[in-house]
């Protein structure tokens, strides 16, 4: 693929029907079920998304140097499980920029359950071993991901482990998910408010169902939002979800796309002329802020996020990549306390070329795709980034009607 992609959206509505990529966040869970019950357990499918495959590979052949690129989940989910695999020694590294995102909880985590484990500029040096688990404390985490990852290492712990969470843990929905897998699947877990126990011991074996990707889903409810009358079946895609990002079904019908459960997927209609105006706490959904920071700047409204505590530790600093971006456009942003950022889309300027910068973060190349729906010509660099969660976006894009091409100046 070109480093510099333009795309150009089609005139009028847009009908096509998309297969999602399967759910990372589900597939990686499943793929740690299944690396912990050595195999008992598995899922029914794999994500092909990069993030997802090196994970699959890393506790397949657990080798003495693993990288796992820029996948924040693929890290944190691995240095429980290889800290409690006797015999392990190695190091484990990602991108510059994913070791620099937060880990002082988890580490402290697991250090306090007695693993073996250091951190340097050259990764993190694990050597494996059988842990005694027991009660831990989890303090001022920045992401949920350190709690799933500790609980889905406990069935190997010695005693298990008794997780105590902090006040204000952040994306709860992501760790209600790693719960409800791990208790369909037969682990022995209580869950009370601010602690979640899992037994030692392994579940009876089981298939593990991994469904369409609802995050994935959010980037054509932002086209048929900007496309009016369009009608996009998104197949074998469910209403009812684990999900937490599901909740966009709910979201973009406020700003103009019905959803309809169809036998064979969710159809989405846009419905023009919807007026309204819209503030959203992203806290439980923040993988849904740059798709509606795009969306709603292509439908020239005002609107505002609050929430926002774990996006300047993304794969980007989100908030900063979304303002700069939007900016091009004359959107306009600010913020009006330390949690709340108002956007002004009502001049955005749609008739000029806007090249977009994808900052290594796969969802604000997509995200910035959306808007491509209004604007004369975009163009996205590194367009290559959605491999980490959406392989086959800019395939899907091009059925859809979109031009999808190296950039022409």
């Amino acid at each position: 693929m070109p480093e510099l992609v333009e795309i150009i959206a089609p005139a009028g509505r847009i009908k096509t029907r998309v297969e999602l990529p399967l759910s990372k966040s589900m597939c990686n869970r499943a793929i740690m079920l299944m690396a912990v019950t050595q195999g008992a357990i598995k899922p029914d499918a794999i994500s092909d998304a990069e993030d997802s495959q090196l994970l699959l590979h890393a506790v397949s052949e657990p080798a003495e140097s693993i990288f796992v690129g820029a996948g924040g989940t693929t890290l944190r989910f691995l240095l429980p499980y290889l800290s409690a695999l006797p015999g392990y020694q190695g190091v484990v590294k990602g991108s510059d920029r994913l070791m620099q995102r937060p880990f002082k909880s988890l580490l402290d985590a697991l250090l306090a359950l007695g693993a073996d484990i250091e951190y340097s500029q050259a990764g993190f040096r694990i050597k494996g071993k059988e842990l005694e688990g027991g009660s831990v404390y989890l303090d001022n985490s920045e992401t949920s991901q350190f709690a799933s990852a500790l609980l889905l290492a406990a069935p190997r712990m010695r005693k298990g482990i008794d997780l105590h969470l902090p006040s204000d843990l952040p994306s709860p929905s992501y760790l209600k998910m790693t719960v409800d897998m791990m208790s369909k699947a037969g682990f022995d877990l209580s869950v009370t408010d601010r602690q979640i126990s899992v037994k030692p011991g392994m579940a009876k074996p089981g298939i593990i169902h991994i469904e369409r990707d609802w995050s994935a889903a959010s980037y054509w409810y932002g086209i048929a939002a900007l496309k009016p009358e369009s009608q996009i079946l998104l197949s074998d895609l469910t209403l009812v979800s684990s999900q937490g990002d599901a909740l966009c079904a709910d979201v973009f019908n406020l700003i103009g796309v019905e959803t309809k459960q169809m036998d064979d997927g969710v159809l989405l209609s846009s419905k023009p002329g919807a007026d309204f105006s819209l503030h959203y706490d992203v806290s439980e959904t923040p993988d849904l802020f740059q798709t509606l920071c795009f969306t709603l700047s292509g439908l020239r409204k005002q609107f505002s996020f609050s929430g926002l505590s774990t996006l300047r530790v993304k794969e980007t600093d989100r908030i900063a990549a979304v303002q700069s971006q939007l900016l091009k456009v004359n959107v306009n942003s600010v913020f009006l306390n330390s949690d709340t950022l108002l956007f002004d889309a009502r001049h955005i300027r749609t008739e000029a070329t806007t090249i977009f910068e994808s900052f290594d973060d796969h969802r604000m190349a997509m995200s910035a795709a959306v808007l491509s729906s209004v604007l004369w010509k975009a163009a996205i660099r590194d367009p290559f980034v959605v491999s980490k969660s959406y392989p086959s976006f800019w395939n899907d894009l091009s059925k859809a009607g979109f031009s999808v091409r190296e950039f022409e100046s």
